[in-house]
Formats: C-alpha cells, structure tokens, sequence
C-alpha cells in the first residue's frame, strides 16, 4: 500500500494555498491519498482548496481519497476539499493497445494526463519542481520487467 500525504497550516491572515495530492495505482496496487488543510485562530481572511485524487490503472487497483479541512475561525473567505477517482479498466487499456501503442507509452499517455494539473501548480511556482514532476512522469511511463 502506497499512502500519499499533502499536509499545510494556515497561521497568518489573508493567506492563500491549493495542495494537490495525487496517486496512481496500477494492476494490483493499492494507492491511499490523504490530504489535511488546517486555519488556525489566526488565519482570518484565509483561502484554501484541498484536492486528492486517484488514477487506477486496471481493474484489479483500488484507490482511497481521504481530504480534511480544520478550521478554528468563522473568518475565513473560503475553505473547499475534493475528492477524485478515475479508473482504466484492462479493457480500456486494450483498446490503446489495438491501436498499435507500446504499453509503456499507454501508461505513459494515461498517468501524464492525469498528473498534467500537478504539472501546471509546480509552473507557476517557477522551481525545481516541475524537473522533479518531469523526472516522475519518465520513470512512470517507463515499461515495466
């Protein structure tokens, strides 16, 4: 069992955050993706969004969202949570096959769309991030043996 967890705590006031948590399962795997947003008393005029979300890849990977939101104050500007889940059935990923696609490129194609958002949030923050979410996709998209 994979756990993937996104963790943030607002101290300050008027802050802003969105944590994007995101896991992939494939073939058997079991994939857990939580995530915890906390305002504290001192995070008045606040804004945050928690998203988790899970890819399954095959019919036998199971994912589990769990997103959490703790607020302390009643001034907060807004406070959301979501929770995703998208499954490939082994037929699906069939049909990619018939179509002349190597299986590291199918999981390549499908696992990199679903980790595109991921790849937007770490653009804007200019870092070394987006190298980190690149390194990631190649090593997923790589077949497997």
């Amino acid at each position: 069992v994979l756990d993937y967890v996104g963790n943030l705590v607002h101290t300050g006031p008027v802050s802003t955050s969105r944590v994007d948590v995101v896991g992939v399962a494939r073939d058997r795997a079991r994939v857990v993706v939580r995530g915890r947003i906390k305002a504290g008393r001192s995070a008045r005029g606040s804004r945050t969004k928690l998203v988790t979300s899970v890819l399954m890849l095959g019919d036998g990977a199971r994912g589990y969202t769990a997103p959490f939101l703790e607020v302390d104050t009643g001034a907060v500007e807004e406070a959301s949570h979501s929770a995703h889940h998208a499954r490939h059935s082994t037929e699906q990923l069939a049909y990619l096959a018939s179509r002349d696609l190597e299986p590291g490129e199918i999981e390549a194609l499908v696992t990199g769309g679903a980790l595109e958002n991921a790849l937007k949030v770490l653009r804007g923050l200019r870092g070394a991030g987006e190298d980190y979410i690149r390194t990631a996709l190649g090593f997923v998209g790589r077949p497997r043996g």
